[in-house]
């Protein structure tokens, strides 16, 4: 999803938006290439047949019950990699599919709609839906998409949610603003409203779903967050963190954690024995951060985990800024003090000349 930075630097000059806390650093993380999950996804892609994943970006991954892992992108590409690692310019490409990984670890299909089309069809002309976090209930998976306009794909027109079965991967009937797309009460005012389902986790008694808030003052963007009772993803009552208590009007939600280490709408949210962890993306940089929470709730500390090198062609072809690179946690990898992660490899207008340009990298994180 492109951000429209041609606004955001007309509103810079409107000065800097106040962060939610001060900054607080927490653990330092050294992290490393993963060479085990590269060569997985890698081999995979390079082995598609015409009909499979050949490169992609991560929105999310989801862990079914059976020990299977499904992971959920957004612009993917199909087709075939020749033998010089080039694909042909005429490659399909979707705005969503699933990979689904095997207990044993093996990747092992690709789900798409119908003849390579979108997993998740649109209902409108001119839009198309960019699926972002997911949550397993029973035996079926619910899909948060972002309904978005073909040429204007910065916020969504609403926010949906699509049942999936585990087992046929069938899509059901999709429920329509799930979660309401609303302007917030905020200490200063706010350019654009939130939205949500940028990541989503199930916990004992709830299910926390992320909303992403583009300020696009000052390069500073918040995360919010909302409730459902646990197992009751698409009829439970929604309730919204108002920075004291939980309500049922979206618009007192506030903001629990982001400024300038938050700049993009796809992030991921894990639980892990030290709290709750977000990865996001900065600003206008290509800097990953993780915040760390006893509760999801918050109170959020911050720590810089990679600073990633983006192609130069895709920097000038997005506004001399890194585009959205979906940094993803996996947490069926992680662990305590381990982060395994993706983010996406975006080689510009040029996604032909190597698959490697439009693919995700993995990396592992340990924290000191």
């Amino acid at each position: 999803m492109k951000l429209r930075f041609a606004v955001a630097l007309a509103a810079a000059a409107l000065g800097a938006s106040a962060a939610v806390h001060p900054p607080v650093a927490s653990a330092a993380v050294d992290v490393a290439a993963n060479p085990k999950l590269q060569k997985l996804f890698d081999s995979y892609g390079n082995a598609s047949k015409g009909n499979a994943w050949t490169g992609g970006a991560m929105a999310s991954s989801v862990r079914l019950p059976d020990g299977r892992t499904v992971y959920v992108f957004d612009n993917t590409y199909l087709g075939k990699v020749k033998p010089n690692g080039s694909r042909d310019a005429t490659t399909p490409r979707i705005h969503s599919s699933y990979v689904v990984q095997e207990k044993s670890g093996a990747l092992s299909r690709t789900i798409t709609g119908p003849g390579g089309t979108d997993l998740f069809p649109s209902p409108l002309p001119n839009t198309f839906y960019v699926p972002a976090g997911a949550v397993v209930e029973g035996s079926t998976i619910y899909q948060t998409l972002w309904l978005v306009e073909a040429d204007a794909a910065s916020i969504p027109i609403r926010v949906d949610v699509a049942p999936v079965s585990t087992t046929t991967f069938a899509v059901g009937a999709i429920t329509t603003n799930r979660f309401l797309i609303a302007n917030t009460v905020q200490p200063d005012a706010q350019f654009y409203p939130t939205y949500y389902g940028s990541a989503v986790l199930a916990d004992k008694d709830y299910t926390y779903v992320y909303g992403y808030e583009n300020t696009y003052v000052g390069f500073a963007c918040f995360a919010h967050l909302a409730r459902v009772p646990a197992g009751h993803f698409l009829d439970g009552a929604v309730e919204y963190w108002d920075g004291a208590a939980w309500s049922a009007v979206p618009v007192m939600s506030a903001r629990i954690f982001g400024g300038l280490n938050l700049g993009q709408p796809h992030f991921s949210v894990v639980k892990s024995a030290q709290g709750y962890r977000a990865l996001t993306q900065g600003y206008t940089t290509s800097d990953l951060t993780a915040w760390t929470a006893p509760t999801p709730t918050g109170f959020y500390k911050r720590a810089h985990v990679y600073t990633y090198t983006p192609d130069p062609a895709q920097v000038t072809r997005d506004f001399n800024v890194p585009s959205d690179a979906h940094p993803i946690e996996l947490p069926q990898y992680s662990m305590a003090k381990k982060l395994v992660f993706a983010y996406l490899r975006d080689g510009g207008p040029d996604t032909s000349s190597n698959v490697a340009k439009y693919r995700p990298v993995f990396m592992t994180g340990t924290l000191s």
